[in-house]
Parts: structure tokens; sequence; C-alpha cells
């Protein structure tokens, strides 16, 4: 197991990944209104929708509709938190540059929806 993390440069995919995520994030909370803030730590990501001023059932509904709209865009993400405000965003180790371009994509389109 070692051997194939080490040969296909596993831990280096994921880190390069989470920052390319990361970015991809940064520039939608600049560019969309309802995301609140971005946590991460590698590839396991928590996004906070909704905006401070909200309620908290506002901001949750506004995770729920974004987990719906990407559902529907073939994307998979599920909310967490106390208040079920956050996206859960945990792709897989392996996952390359287009597949983080398809979610940025797809989460970008989610929030267009939202907000109209």
């Amino acid at each position: 197991m070692l051997t194939i993390l080490q040969r296909d440069q596993i831990p280096q995919n994921a880190l390069a990944m989470g920052q390319r995520l990361r970015a991809g994030l940064e520039i939608l909370a600049k560019q969309q209104p309802g995301i609140r803030a971005i946590r991460n730590a590698g590839l396991f990501f928590g996004v906070d929708m909704g905006s401070e001023r909200a309620a908290a059932a506002g901001r949750r509904a506004v995770a729920l509709d974004v987990v719906n709209a990407m559902r529907h865009d073939g994307v998979l993400i599920s909310t967490t938190g106390a208040n079920e405000d956050s996206l859960k965003v945990r792709p897989p180790l392996v996952c390359q540059a287009e597949h983080v371009d398809l979610f940025l994509a797809s989460m970008e389109r989610a929030l267009i929806n939202v907000a109209g």
C-alpha cells in the first residue's frame, strides 16, 4: 500500500488538488454570494453557506439548495455541522484537475441558481 502511495505520488496529488480546490472556492466566494467561510485539511473541505446576518434556517436552506442543485448536476456532496449549513466536500485522493474544475463549475452554477 505504501509503495502504491509513493509510486503514484498520491499525497502530492492530494495536496495539489486541495490547493486548486481552495483557490477555486475562494474565487467563487468573491464572485457569488452564499459562501460564508472555507475550511480545509488537504482534500477535506467544509464550506459554510449563507450570510452571517442570515438566520440559521436561512443558512441551512441555502446549503440544502446548493446540495440539491449540485446533485441534479451529477455532483454528490452533503451538509454537516450543528445547523447543517456547511457543505462537506470529500473528493477521492486520486482526483485530478479536471475533476476539481468540474466540481467548481457545478458549484458556480448551483450558487447562481440559488441566488437567482
